[in-house]
């Protein structure tokens, strides 16, 4: 029997995002093909709430497949947010997947970068967080924020974007891929 091509869409033409597809993709299916489809979030541009950025990523699915016109597999949405706590600030990503066929999508989460003190207070109201990060604290404008992300530029390359998404990917497509954790509905 032939490989079949596993067709992937996600709600997203960022590089990053595409990139972490890909990277978690190569791990999972012998052959794929990812299909970009830009697609709205219909939450605020810097989520605040883990509520917030799934609404956010099912919004985007929702969205996708309305306006897909392609046979698709699996439908991936990605949604970055800002938590607040008592702790610190965290800059982090949650990931929806949804395998065609199948009525409710797997949500998994990345890590979370601790944001400097005071960075979010000082933040203006409706403003993207890497755009005020390269302004406010890119001093040597080397542009690491742009290729990095936000999570990137603070931590020096160590855990970029496309690991940041990568990871809330591997979290939300292995539990999809595993049919009675997609499926499993307990008492």
């Amino acid at each position: 029997m032939p490989n079949e091509t596993t067709v992937i869409a996600i709600a997203s033409e960022n590089a990053a995002k595409i990139n972490a597809l890909r990277g978690v993709a190569d791990a999972v299916f012998g052959s794929y093909r990812i299909v970009a489809i830009a697609a709205e979030s219909g939450v605020s541009e810097t989520p605040a709430s883990d509520v917030e950025a799934i609404r956010g990523c099912a919004n985007r699915l929702a969205a996708m497949q309305s306006s897909c016109k392609e046979a698709v597999d699996y439908w991936v949405a990605l949604e970055g947010l800002v938590e607040r706590t008592a702790f610190g600030d965290f800059v982090y990503g949650w990931a929806a997947v949804l395998k065609t066929g199948r009525t409710r999508p797997t949500y998994g989460c990345s890590g979370k970068v601790m944001l400097p003190t005071g960075l979010i207070d000082a933040m203006p109201a409706g403003a993207r967080l890497s755009t005020y990060v390269k302004d406010t604290l890119d001093a040597d404008g080397d542009s690491w924020i742009d290729v990095l992300g936000t999570n990137g530029f603070l931590t020096r390359g160590l855990y970029d974007r496309t690991m940041e998404f990568e990871t809330a990917i591997r979290c939300a497509l292995g539990s999809s891929l595993h049919v009675d954790n997609a499926e499993r509905v307990l008492p």
